[in-house]
């Protein structure tokens, strides 16, 4: 429909490199992919955590200019609107607070943020937050940490040194109360130290270290329970503050933490099975405290979840489905990334036979899986190409028993179709006719299919449906009727609303007959407009709480690969493009060159 047509000016560089690293983060632990929720914008607990961990390992995020800007943006409002993650907004101040602090500046209102943290102080000398937790160390680190001079606060060292008093060590045979009793005492040493306080010159100092002594002199009672990684590291910081870590504990926690790490290179607190900002920072420090530094994937990992706006993402994870994986290596492969097929190909072993959130009775999760092996190039065993092969023949007969009288409204027939002459099960030269009957007795006066009461979304989908049904079964339809309808329903570029669906469906339509759309410029000019600067695509124009969706964007490229032809589509060049952050070139421009996965090669 069009030559000459540069594809990679069209979808941009750093689109590109947006979109393939927006899919990456789609990948799920069980190594399919799901939906691509929004990464864009910014999250104020991940950021905190993220920059604070990489901090401990002396780095800065890559996009530092934007989280600076970003985050004295959410300053304004005392960083409420800074996160969608249910926390108060105390917890939000001080994670706004300390992020800047962490990237040495300071907030613009300080003296507004200032009376604010004051205002939590209750007359005991206490920080009490407005779910009635005790938030004082908190606010002696956000007070410290804006310049504050803590040390004048009289009420909160009586009551911080009357905590203290009351600190009590517990038996040392009650793991569990050892534990939360260094946790409180690395906790209240640490208050201490910001009043100004020397803990050690305390009375009672030595009868309090004790449970901290003893610990170091029996590690086997620590090391046999492996604690959540926010109860290890307190323990550790107060061990190492007391020169009490040994090299046993050192060793065991280092073989803990290695055996916690999960297959991105991250960590959980909460025991699942992928990385995310709180797990990933409470082992950073774990590391550090221990002598050691994390590894590359964990620091890649961190970085990888840095967004164009500044800040970090919220980084969370479901299962696979087989059709957001297919659409994922698909678009992955057209854009030119890196694929770990071992994955995903672990993935389809299962999910060809549990194909999760979609009923066995549906067509589509069966045909993507088949799909993707072969996008792969994956070689399936005997046992999983018969078994696809024998429920093509049990959909078959299920759609040719339910499903026949309104075969134009239902899309799916055309990928069972597709499905059934790939695997070697072919409907006979009579249940073809029949079929092929069944739609042609569907077709309207205007040259439209199907009973759509006016509908143009009907319409157009029927109709399109229809056209791709008749290929399919061996029947070349041309009926002039037919293409000027689909031609002449073009409004603003695409098709329907225009939306990215029934766009789809027409340009596959008209191209399976041969015909172009009558407005390619409109068309392209339509995608632009749909295109996410972030990566991906969105449905329609002007979609509200749109973030580029993995399923949109597939059905963009779709269109541009129906607009030209295939040979055109899959010679290759190599770029060597450029991830969006880091060192500066010579136009003083922040760019960081990819890493090995980072670097794509397009297809254009």
């Amino acid at each position: 429909c069009i030559e000459n047509f540069d594809v990679t000016n069209f979808l941009g560089e750093t689109w590109i490199n947006y979109t393939l690293k927006r899919v990456y983060l789609a990948q799920t632990p069980d190594g399919g992919f799901t939906e691509i929720v929004d990464n864009v914008i910014p999250d104020i607990l991940s950021t905190y955590y993220f920059t604070k961990a990489l901090t401990l390992v002396n780095q800065t995020p890559y996009n530092k200019v934007q989280t600076i800007k970003w985050l004295h943006e959410e300053e304004k409002t005392f960083f409420r609107n800074s996160t969608k993650t249910n926390i108060n907004d105390f917890l939000k101040l001080y994670f706004g607070v300390m992020s800047l602090s962490l990237l040495n500046e300071t907030p613009s209102n300080r003296e507004d943020i200032i009376s604010l943290i004051l205002s939590y102080k209750q007359d005991n000398g206490s920080f009490i937050d407005d779910d009635g937790t005790d938030m004082t160390e908190k606010a002696l680190e956000m007070l410290s940490a804006l310049g504050y001079n803590v040390a004048e606060l009289n009420d909160t060292k009586m009551h911080v040194l009357n905590e203290w008093s009351n600190l009590t060590p517990p038996d040392v045979d009650n793991f569990g109360s050892v534990v939360k009793y260094i946790s409180m005492f690395n906790m209240y040493t640490n208050m201490l130290q910001m009043l100004g306080i020397d803990y050690r010159d305390l009375e009672d100092y030595d009868q309090k270290v004790y449970p901290l002594i003893w610990l170091s002199q029996n590690a086997s009672f620590f090391l046999k329970r492996p604690l959540p990684l926010f109860l290890m590291v307190p323990i550790l910081e107060a061990l190492k503050k007391e020169n009490l870590l040994t090299d046993e504990i050192k060793s065991a926690t280092y073989k803990i933490l290695m055996e916690e790490k999960l297959w991105d290179g991250g960590f959980n607190l909460f025991g699942l099975d992928y990385g995310e900002p709180q797990g990933t920072y409470y082992a950073v420090e774990a590391l550090i405290l221990i002598g050691k530094m994390p590894e590359r994937d964990t620091i890649n990992f961190i970085h990888e979840r840095e967004t164009p706006l500044g800040g970090f993402i919220f980084c969370y994870q479901s299962f696979g489905d087989p059709l957001s994986t297919y659409m994922a290596v698909h678009t992955s492969k057209l854009l030119g990334g890196e694929i770990n097929k071992t994955r995903i190909k672990n993935y389809l072993s299962r999910a060809v036979y549990y194909r999760k959130p979609y009923s066995n009775d549906e067509l589509a999760p069966l045909y993507f899986v088949y799909l993707t092996y072969k996008e792969l190039g994956i070689t399936m065993d005997n046992e999983t190409y018969n078994y696809i092969r024998n429920e093509t023949a049990r959909l078959f007969n299920l759609y040719l028993t339910e499903k026949t009288d309104n075969i134009v409204e239902d899309g799916s027939w055309i990928s069972l179709i597709k499905l059934g002459k790939e695997i070697g099960v072919v409907l006979d030269e009579k249940t073809k006719n029949q079929l092929i009957e069944k739609i042609l007795a569907q077709r309207n006066q205007d040259g439209t299919f199907g009973n759509h009461s006016g509908n143009i979304y009907k319409k157009l989908l029927y109709t399109s449906h229809a056209v791709l049904l008749l290929e399919e079964l061996g029947y070349k339809y041309r009926d002039e009727r037919t293409v000027e309808f689909l031609l002449n329903s073009q409004t603003n570029g695409g098709w329907g609303a225009p939306d990215l669906y029934t766009t789809y469906y027409v340009v596959r339509a008209l191209r399976t007959i041969g015909v172009c759309p009558k407005d390619v410029d409109g068309l392209l000019s339509f995608l632009k407009r749909v295109q996410y600067p972030y990566g991906g695509f969105n449905f329609y124009e002007g979609q509200e709480n749109a973030y580029g969706g993995l399923y949109e964007t597939y059905l963009a490229l779709r269109i541009l690969e129906l607009l030209f032809s295939h040979k055109f589509f899959k010679t290759a060049i190599n770029l060597s493009l450029y991830c969006i952050f880091g060192v500066r070139d010579d136009n003083n421009q922040t760019r960081r060159k990819c890493n090995k996965r980072q670097k794509y090669t397009l297809f254009v």
